[in-house]
């Protein structure tokens, strides 16, 4: 007993170094089916308490818990008869995929217990099954099937076993199946040191392509039912890659074989990736359970890539901004061009909302430009800009961080009319590059990467009237446009729930009014503030949708509500002539009312000819 507690209680602590429940998951319904992987003493009580025996921890084929114990929390054993409405596990040690009882009822058996005892799935629930190597297992051990075509039929059939019991669980109303694949049986200790190790290896292989193909024609009879298929082959040959990053010294031997690991503290053993020939020990079932909350997590966690495309709009806002107030800037001399280059920034904390979470964004770059005026009333010209910058954010552990490049074109127009009078438009375009989209996962140093392209396009038209009073000049104007943006589709690469996501849209429509007031100094030094107010009006694309890229059937739709308005804006600047060159440094920021801060600078110059 004394063990027992001393194991359950460094496992505890293995659980504090890898993730904490969620209190959402801990109180939904879990129905787990399989065998020993999955197992929490349902062969220990029907065998009398006697399999498996210690040193095995408390009936698990583990010195600790099983993984669906980390996140399922508490579910009752099967014992037969009425299916209870609580959270189930049907997995037994030995579980094949059949009917066959070798030593536990196979995977077949326990689905028909649960519906034949009146068991039925509620919306919520979440399904798991794991199983198939003990087919495997028991074949190869058989002289005739020690060949590949023997043991690729046996895999196959397998396979297809949890794929029709996958059928029948989703039919009857499954909404989120997680099914686990096979690790490579090849690399356990109970086969890698021995000559029947390519054939374990080719039935894991044979097995999980089967699986894939197999669930693929399952999710496209039952649209409505959300299949996880985790991907326990690349988490296990993730860690026998890099075992220090997990925290592990041996990934080849068993632990309960050897004496100065069997007999040491539980810290000791979870050094071991196997607690005996086939089985993980605590460490890498709390692995498995991380793995399996990344992919029921996804939609939530993708929502953070919903920032690229409001990186894009507010890119293109910005270079808008930056144009008019070019333009607003100048004074037209007729036959004059100006030319005018500055170096830019910018810098957004956004917050949280609905099911994006908070991120910052921060760039700088350089913008130049060429204004021509045509005479002393209109203006034409155009500006150019690039940047690259960072952003980050973080959901429910997972780290996303990205490098956008954007490069903007502008077209820019202005009548000055009488009597102070301005009208002035800014048409432009944005294409940003999403360099080193990276989301670390959390586990260990596994991280999913991709790139994409987002394009973005804006009108922008402002009126104004200008009033002089003696050094002071007062300028009110009102600002309309509309902005849109869009982000390519693409997907990440990594071993573990790695997402595609699906093209979004944001389009709004810009209202803005605004009051300058300029202070010349000297002859040569004018000042000015800027305060106002915008808002992004009648928005679209508050939903990014997505799939995990290994599930078939994973598609998901995550609200992430509508980009936050800039709000109360406000600016300062300073602009001065020195010999022919004209100075400025210009300072712009907004609040909004979620809480988002924004700011924009530029420091720079044009001269005229």
């Amino acid at each position: 007993m004394a063990g027992c507690w001393r194991k359950a209680k460094a496992f505890a602590g293995l659980l504090v170094l890898t993730f904490s429940i969620e209190d959402a998951a801990a109180q939904q319904r879990w129905v787990t089916f399989g065998d020993s992987l999955s197992d929490r003493g349902n062969l220990f009580a029907l065998s009398g308490n006697t399999q498996p025996p210690q040193p095995y921890f408390n009936g698990r084929f583990s010195n600790g818990p099983v993984w669906v114990e980390s996140i399922a929390g508490a579910q009752a054993g099967w014992t037969g008869g009425v299916t209870p409405s609580g959270s189930l596990n049907f997995a037994f040690g030995g579980s094949r995929t059949d009917t066959i009882l070798a030593p536990g009822p196979g995977t077949a058996t326990q689905v028909g217990a649960f519906f034949a005892g009146g068991g039925t799935f509620g919306a919520t629930d979440i399904v798991t099954m794991w199983a198939g190597a003990n087919d495997i297992f028991q074949a190869i051990a058989v002289p005739a099937n020690q060949n590949s075509v023997a043991i690729s039929s046996v895999a196959t059939t397998a396979a297809s076993n949890v794929v029709a019991q996958i059928g029948q669980i989703a039919a009857a109303g499954a909404r989120t199946i997680v099914v686990m694949n096979l690790p490579d049986l090849g690399a356990a200790p109970q086969f890698n040191t021995s000559g029947a190790a390519p054939l374990a290896s080719l039935a894991a292989v044979t097995f999980n392509t089967t699986l894939t193909n197999g669930l693929a024609t399952v999710a496209q009879a039952n649209p409505n039912t959300r299949i996880l298929q985790v991907n326990a082959a690349a988490l296990f040959g993730a860690v026998r890659s890099d075992p220090s990053a997990f925290g592990f010294t041996n990934v080849t031997q068993q632990c309960l074989t050897t004496p100065a690991c069997v007999t040491g503290s539980t810290a000791t053993q979870n050094t071991y990736l196997f607690w005996d020939g086939v089985h993980p020990t605590a460490r890498g079932h709390a692995f498995v359970a991380q793995a399996v909350q990344q992919y029921l997590n996804a939609p939530i966690q993708a929502a953070a890539a919903a920032s690229i495309t409001e990186i894009g709009v507010h890119d293109r806002r910005l270079a808008a901004q930056r144009s008019l107030d070019r333009l607003r800037g100048y004074h037209p001399q007729a036959e004059k061009t100006d030319i005018y280059i500055a170096i830019i920034g910018d810098q957004t904390a956004v917050k949280a909302r609905s099911s994006m979470p908070g991120y910052t964004y921060s760039a700088g770059g350089i913008e130049i430009g060429i204004l021509r005026h045509l005479n002393d009333r209109i203006t034409l010209g155009g500006a150019a800009s690039v940047k690259t910058g960072e952003s980050s954010s973080s959901v429910q552990g997972n780290k996303i961080s990205m490098q956008p490049t954007s490069f903007t074109l502008d077209m820019l127009a202005r009548w000055s009319g009488q009597q102070g009078f301005f009208a002035q438009a800014a048409l432009g375009t944005s294409l940003t590059r999403i360099n080193e989209f990276e989301r670390v996962l959390g586990i260990a140093s596994l991280s999913n990467k991709g790139e994409t392209l987002s394009a973005a396009f804006s009108a922008v038209g402002q009126i104004g009237q200008k009033v002089k009073l003696g050094n002071l000049t007062f300028e009110p104007s009102v600002k309309l446009g509309y902005l849109s943006g869009n982000t390519r589709s693409f997907s990440e690469t990594g071993a573990i729930a790695p997402i595609s996501y699906r093209g979004r849209t944001v389009s709004a429509f810009l209202a803005a009014a605004d009051l300058r007031t300029d202070y010349q100094f000297a002859p040569n030094l004018t000042g000015h503030v800027v305060i106002g107010y915008e808002a992004l009006l009648g928005q679209t694309g508050a939903q990014l949708r997505g799939a995990l890229a290994d599930s078939p059937g994973s598609d998901f739709s995550t609200g992430v509500g509508k980009v936050e308005s800039p709000g109360l804006t406000f600016g300062v600047g300073l602009s001065g002539l020195v010999g022919g060159f004209q100075a400025h440094l210009d300072y712009r920021g907004a609040v909004a009312a979620g809480g988002q801060i924004s700011h924009r600078g530029s420091i720079g110059g044009r001269i005229g000819f």
